[in-house]
């Protein structure tokens, strides 16, 4: 195990610990230093897929620490945040785009994550105020293609690397999907534990994926 991965698994259970008892001071800290982690992960990996890879991957992780510090702010930042993650998504999109200009679909990942987005959206849309249909709609989209490249490219790579951004991709819908059925639909035990848990492996794993082998 990494001296990377040891520090981001610290940060991360500070980051949870917190969060569960409420300590705000304590996610202050912890949240973004695991981003920071994960940035730093990517930022030394080598080699890598390419140095455009490296740098949209970094620009997503980037505008996805904004996201966290947008969404900690005592005040409702929600909407800024989901627009900060939204971005950081396009920026994953380019990274999984691939090289050569023409994405890699498979076929097989897109019906399981239309079913996984259209259950969510189901649950949420009672729930929903009318203001936030069409920002959490227009997330949802972005979110599902990401990780519709992303596992699409690690289909018809199958290098680690590209797994990697497979596995990230999945958990970052897992972790958005968890995050929006506890806000909007019904509150989750120990929600903090599985929205976050999953968050971070998630960004980990992307940021994993920068090393080619």
């Amino acid at each position: 195990m990494s001296r990377g991965l040891i520090a981001l698994i610290i940060a991360a259970a500070a980051c949870i610990a917190g969060q569960l008892a409420e300590f705000h001071w304590l996610v202050y800290v912890a949240k973004p230093a695991a981003i920071a982690i994960c940035f730093g992960i990517a930022f030394a990996a080598s080699p890598t897929p390419s140095a455009r890879y490296r740098t949209l991957i970094l620009i997503g992780l980037a505008w996805s620490a904004l996201g966290d510090v947008l969404l900690m702010l005592p005040q409702d930042r929600f909407v800024l945040g989901l627009a900060s993650f939204l971005v950081a998504h396009l920026f994953y999109i380019a990274a999984f785009w691939g090289e050569r200009g023409r994405p890699v679909i498979a076929p097989m990942m897109l019906v399981p994550l239309v079913g996984m987005g259209t259950l969510v959206f189901a649950m949420i849309r009672s729930g929903l105020p009318s203001g936030l249909l069409i920002p959490i709609g227009a997330y949802l989209i972005v979110i599902l293609a990401m990780a519709l490249l992303a596992t699409s490219r690690a289909a018809a790579r199958r290098t680690a690397g590209a797994r990697a951004a497979g596995m990230g991709a999945m958990c970052f819908v897992a972790s958005d999907a968890l995050l929006a059925i506890n806000r909007f639909d019904r509150p989750l035990p120990i929600a903090s534990l599985w929205i976050l848990g999953t968050y971070f492996a998630a960004q980990y794993a992307i940021a994993r994926s920068v090393r080619a082998d």
